[in-house]
């Protein structure tokens, strides 16, 4: 029997990108699928634009609300917690999904539950070609651009220190939808702790390429491209051997990791009794590292491989540890 497909999408204030992103994914050469749009209490037409899509096809359902606004991560918690397909793709409201992303996505899918069998958590996700607002391209490749391999990232403990997999670009079969939801509040973003669950529990796979032009612009949620954490930019600042800089970059640093000790707090505490016991004294040492002296810090970090994906960024947090 057919593998049943749903779609989550969360829009806000999304009318001037969504009739684009609705036609690219209801043209997708994989069509069976139901795409289920939760709004959260935009205040431009969004939600009459969905509604308008809804009428047309019938694919869409625009789920009912009280308008109250949960904020990206909780907004596709809530979607997840309506989920009821096999496999369940998540959707931001302002890219556009080029015509074959659903159907090599699914295609990887198959491949990883043969060899696992459906009862494994699993998550599929892709790379990106970036694009501004007007869909000029800025970058064919996310990953390249943004220092990131996503094959030799899929362990939990490298994770836990960044996050490489876009939730517009994932595939989750039904035992992850199940194992990951709801989102903790303390995630740091919803595709984060899916991925940290899928790593814990199950497999991720990769399609090595781009299947959405993922749009950039000022009201984006995530943070953009050229972000200040970025290893090659916080050494260029090094480079300027100012104390206030020093300080400054030492300070970046120490937020970074209280936001990710957060989010691995609120993970350890969910699936204490479910995980195996190197990842329990792993994650341990993950929220300790601030109570350990300098040595011992940096020694935690290399026995369990906390690294992030390019050398500079490693640099900066050897150094700052």
């Amino acid at each position: 029997m057919a593998k049943s497909l749903e779609i989550l999408m969360a829009t806000y204030n999304s009318a001037k990108w969504i009739e684009e992103q609705l036609e690219s994914i209801l043209g997708q050469t994989y069509g069976e699928f139901r795409l289920l749009v939760r709004d959260d209490g935009s205040s431009d037409q969004t939600l009459a634009l969905l509604e308008g899509f809804a009428r047309k096809d019938s694919r869409v359902v625009v789920l009912k609300t009280d308008g109250h606004n949960l904020g990206a991560i909780q907004n596709f918690s809530a979607l997840l917690g309506l989920a009821e397909a096999d496999w369940v793709m998540l959707s931001d409201a302002d890219d556009v999904w080029l015509p074959e992303k659903i159907e090599k996505t699914v295609d990887k899918m198959r491949e990883i539950e043969a060899g696992n069998g459906p009862a494994t958590p699993m998550l599929v996700h892709t790379d990106l070609s970036i694009v501004d607002s007007k869909l000029n391209l800025r970058a064919k490749s996310f990953w390249s651009h943004a220092g990131l391999n996503p094959f030799r990232g899929r362990k939990i403990n490298r994770l836990l220190i960044q996050n490489n997999v876009t939730g517009c670009t994932v595939l989750l079969n039904r035992a992850l939808v199940e194992k990951a939801r709801p989102v903790h509040r303390d995630a740091l973003m919803h595709d984060h702790w899916i991925a940290l669950v899928a790593s814990a529990f199950g497999e991720i796979g990769v399609v090595d390429e781009s299947t959405i032009l993922y749009r950039r612009h000022s009201k984006n949620v995530t943070s953009d491209i050229a972000t200040p954490y970025k290893g090659r930019y916080i050494v260029r600042r090094i480079g300027k051997l100012s104390v206030s800089t020093l300080n400054k970059v030492s300070e970046e640093s120490r937020r970074s990791y209280e936001s990710m000790r957060k989010q691995a707090t609120a993970f350890l505490a969910t699936y204490h009794n479910e995980l195996t016991t190197q990842d329990i004294e792993m994650l341990q040492d993950f929220l300790n590292l601030q109570q350990m002296n300098g040595v011992q810090r940096r020694m935690a970090i290399i026995k369990h491989a906390f690294y992030r994906m390019d050398l500079m960024s490693n640099f900066v947090w050897l150094l700052f540890a």
